[in-house]
């Protein structure tokens, strides 16, 4: 029986909560948006309040945009809810939540599938996040945007974090925006996840990441279709990109901003779209990576004929030197898209492939704008700079 979906939900004048009778809640099997955008109520959450619900199913957005509430969230919380498969946004946007997140919150919930967004936006967190968070939750598929927007998260990123969820499809956003994380990507955590589609945004934004980008990363996911924004804004990170990064992810639809606003060094991999015929949109790939250098290999694009959009993927990548093959995008006749490709790569020279003359492309705007180093520069159409 559902008894509480919805209970409290949008209760603005709610100031505090009612300690439970025992055995009170033993029918309960949902408390989806119980307490849902109560942003009056205050103090901090009872650690028995959901003690005796041992039939509660889901916790979506029980909490959230409870923007009151203060102190830490009590580690034994959930104990007695074994059968619980959705956490999705259940403290989304409780800013005012503090201190760490217990290493044991979710241990005897063992039948979970999803945490989206379940901490999204708790900018109160502090401390780094338990290794040992989802050791038993076997079943997640979904974390995206779980911990989005916790910018006072803070130390490494656990490298047995995901250890256990072997089920997972998504890791969408699950990091991003979070400025505290610090130290390396460890190279095995999501060496479990072979099931993983969605790397999009996972990282974007963690700009207290460091050290290079670890190539056997992706070596165990072969199902991933978007990698769109996975680095984006990480400025910390160091080093070249790996030529062996996405060997093993031939399914690989979208390359969105994938390493945008990164300050990596060295030349691009000859090899590092190699795998992945199944690329579509390169669009901002490589857009502000101003400390990229040397050649824009040949081959780069030789195996992704698939492609439509090279919008912006090279835009403002200032250290880029070295001429532009002529055969650069000869395997993608079906692109239509090269607005801004070039834009500012005032370092290139030689000739500028003659893409206007490709009938199909419908948008060129600034392609080799200030690409003024190229020899045929003034014989550009001017649509094209």
């Amino acid at each position: 029986m559902v008894i509480n979906k919805y209970g409290f939900a949008n209760c603005t004048n709610l100031t505090e909560f009612v300690e439970p009778n025992e055995n009170s809640f033993n029918n309960v099997t949902s408390f989806a948006y119980t307490f849902y955008k109560c942003s009056s109520l205050t103090g901090a959450i009872s650690e028995t309040l959901f003690a005796s619900c041992p039939n509660v199913t889901s916790f979506i957005a029980t909490f959230e945009g409870c923007s009151g509430l203060t102190s830490t969230i009590p580690e034994t919380l959930f104990a007695n809810c074994p059968n619980v498969t959705d956490f999705g946004t259940s403290f989304k946007n409780c800013t005012g939540l503090t201190g760490t997140i217990p290493e044991t919150l979710f241990a005897n919930c063992s039948n979970v599938t999803g945490f989206a967004a379940t901490f999204y936006g708790c900018s109160g967190l502090t401390g780094p996040i338990p290794a040992m968070l989802f050791a038993n939750c076997h079943n997640v598929t979904n974390f995206k945007d779980t911990f989005g927007g916790c910018k006072g998260l803070t130390g490494s990123i656990p490298d047995t974090l995901f250890a256990n969820c072997h089920n997972v499809t998504n890791f969408y956003y699950t990091f991003g925006g979070c400025k505290g994380l610090t130290g390396s990507i460890p190279d095995i955590l999501f060496a479990n996840c072979h099931n993983v589609t969605n790397f999009s945004n996972t990282f974007s934004g963690c700009i207290g990441l460091t050290g290079t980008i670890p190539e056997t990363l992706f070596a165990n996911c072969p199902n991933v279709t978007d990698f769109g924004n996975t680095f984006g804004g990480c400025i910390g990170l160091t080093g070249t990109i790996p030529e062996t990064l996405f060997v093993h992810c031939s399914k690989v639809k979208s390359f969105h901003s994938t390493f945008s606003g990164c300050r990596l060094t060295g030349s691009i991999p000859a090899n590092l779209f190699a795998s992945c015929p199944n690329v579509t949109n390169f669009s901002s790939t490589f857009k502000n990576c101003t400390e990229l250098t040397g050649t824009i290999p040949e081959t780069l694009f030789t195996n992704c004929h698939s492609v439509t959009s090279f919008y912006e993927t090279f835009s403002r990548c200032i250290g880029l030197t070295g001429t532009i093959a002529e055969t650069l995008f000869a395997n993608c006749p079906d692109a239509t898209n090269f607005f801004a490709a070039f834009y500012e790569c005032g370092g290139l020279t030689g000739n500028a492939p003659a893409l206007w003359e490709r009938t199909n492309v419908t948008s060129y705007g600034g392609c080799f704008r200030n690409c003024t180093n190229l020899s045929n520069y003034a014989d550009i159409p001017s649509g094209w700079k």
